[in-house]
């Protein structure tokens, strides 16, 4: 599946256009298609490293 990844904190160059496995639900799980998605105020000072040392910068979504 196609997705945007974000390796290190910076500006919006640091987006990466990939492809990525996609996920296999597991029982009581489904599998959502988005077709269009936002980011808002937190998600970008998240991406600058605004909030370095207060979001666990390892978490990510499938």
């Amino acid at each position: 599946m196609k997705a945007i990844v974000i390796h290190e904190f910076g500006g919006r160059d640091k987006f990466i256009p990939a492809e990525v496995p996609t996920l296999e639900p597991g029982d009581g799980e489904v599998l959502i298609k988005v077709r269009a998605a936002g980011v808002n105020r937190v998600d970008w000072k998240i991406r600058e490293g605004m909030l370095a040392g207060r979001v666990d910068r390892e978490v990510t979504a499938g």
